[in-house]
């Protein structure tokens, strides 16, 4: 059975992490002290950290704006995030992908009030700081702000005023798309851009969660019309939550941000999500065109889970072994023993909607079909072979542990309790997160290896040369494409 240790989390938690050794049964007799096993790394501890973050203080306003509080008089600051749902770039209008992007960076950039220069001058005047970012795959825009815990009655009010009140300067518009304009034509020479792109269209299709930025052709169509319509359909209090934490009562966070958004008003917009995405059968392999590229980006991707799935669990442990860092499988494989790439890696991508697992690397263009068969053999052998009771532990520990120092961060915090509200998880739900990864088994991972890393729904996107086809071809017919 496996021991849990009681952890206050304070800034001895790096050194008590750093320290804590590995026990195995018969190390330990009498009074002699514990002797690390290494592992060519820091030592971890064989025991199982008791994590317990701070509760957040909730109170919904009468617009239905949710508000929650994490008090912290650690520091004089103040750290604000405003999370408005349905008004993220999923939700953009059929032919106006950006949309949401655009309106989002407008924000700032001009009130009733203010101009843009006014409000960066106030800002900074006060050593505050405020950033709006939406993004074409998720389902929000979020606001952030900092500041001060002394002066918050004075900037708080200017990031109510760039929410509320925003004016769209036609101006400012024409500078934003000018400045996107530059960025898109970036973004089509960045392989790894192309290869984002094409395994979410690949497994996505033509649907809003298969796009993930704004065309030259929607940007230059955006107009302040368009803008002003998207903001005043999508902003809404109701589907808005404030998380702030810091320097600050939740009584006194309470009356000022009851004050600051007093004037918006509860619409009956409502969040609907997009229909659950049904899973491509048969492997595809696309082929992006990049001549005379002397390395080729492979990405290769499957539909999985929403972040609500019961499965979220074990199913980043697995992930853990395969691929999240330099001591996954992958990396091992591909960069360690066959010298193929710099690194290679797995990740997860679960939100609202059904998500996906990827794996990725950039290879050499001569290795491209001994890459791609190292990634397949990876792919089976977790869904095929039990992992070692020492990897697993190891791969658990070290998860544990990152959690654990991340609580260090207010802004972790902040999004561990977003996470929490937004998906409605029991209130102890971080409590029980290192327990929960502790108990996943060896059959657990081999399980999530065979339900979501098989071979066989594996899709395939390559940014390369023409001249690799030939390997590709391998997994698959190939499908080519120019950028």
């Amino acid at each position: 059975m496996k021991k849990h240790l009681s952890l206050v989390i304070t800034p001895l938690v790096v050194s008590l992490l750093a320290s804590c050794p590995i026990l195995t049964e018969g190390q330990v007799t009498g009074n002699a002290q514990p002797q690390p096993t290494r592992f060519n790394r820091a030592p971890v501890s064989n025991e199982i950290l008791q994590v317990h973050i701070p509760r957040a203080v909730k109170q919904t306003l009468p617009n239905g704006v949710r508000v929650l509080v994490l008090e912290n008089h650690r520091a004089a600051q103040i750290n604000i995030n405003i999370v408005i749902d349905g008004a993220g770039g999923l939700f953009d209008p059929a032919g106006q992908p950006g949309l949401a992007n655009m309106t989002a960076q407008m924000l700032s950039r001009g009130t009733e009030k203010l101009s843009a220069q006014d409000i960066a001058r106030a800002i900074d005047t006060q050593g505050a700081s405020i950033n709006v970012s939406s993004a074409s795959i998720y389902t929000d825009t979020s606001l952030f702000a900092s500041g001060l815990s002394s002066n918050f009655s004075i900037w708080l009010p200017i990031v109510a005023d760039v929410l509320l009140h925003p004016s769209f300067p036609a101006n400012e518009l024409a500078d934003a798309k000018s400045r996107q304009m530059s960025r898109l034509q970036s973004q089509q020479a960045n392989a790894g851009f192309l290869a984002s792109k094409y395994i979410r269209k690949t497994l996505y299709g033509d649907t809003p969660e298969g796009i993930v930025s704004a065309t030259p052709a929607s940007t230059a169509a955006f107009t302040v019309d368009a803008i002003r319509a998207f903001y005043s359909q999508h902003y809404a209090p109701q589907n808005t939550m404030v998380i702030v934490a810091g320097d600050i009562t939740p009584e006194k966070a309470f009356a000022a941000v009851s004050d600051a958004l007093k004037g918006w008003q509860k619409t009956d917009l409502q969040v609907k999500l997009p229909p659950v995405k049904q899973e491509t059968a048969r492997r595809t392999v696309t082929l992006v065109d990049r001549p005379d590229s002397v390395q080729t980006n492979l990405v290769l991707g499957r539909l999985a889970i929403d972040r609500r799935d019961p499965d979220y669990v074990p199913l980043s442990v697995a992930n853990n072994i395969l691929g999240s860092g330099a001591a996954g499988r992958l990396f091992m494989r591909l960069r360690e023993e066959k010298s193929y790439t710099y690194g290679a890696y797995s990740r997860i991508d679960a939100n609202d909607y059904r998500g996906y697992v990827s794996a990725s690397s950039e290879v050499r263009s001569s290795v491209t079909g001994g890459a791609l068969d190292e990634f397949f053999n990876e792919f089976h052998r977790l869904g095929s072979e039990p992992v070692s009771a020492q990897e697993l532990s190891r791969h658990e520990h070290s998860m544990v542990a990152v959690f654990a120092l991340s609580l260090e961060s207010s802004q972790s915090l902040m999004s561990y309790v977003y996470t929490q509200a937004h998906y409605g998880f029991p209130d102890d739900y971080w409590d029980r997160y290192a327990a929960q990864i502790a108990t996943v088994s060896a059959e657990d991972v081999m399980r999530m290896g065979t339900k979501y890393f098989s071979g066989e729904n594996m899709q395939v996107v390559a940014i390369g040369d023409p001249t690799i086809k030939p390997a590709l071809a391998k997994w698959g017919e190939v499908q080519e494409i120019k950028p």
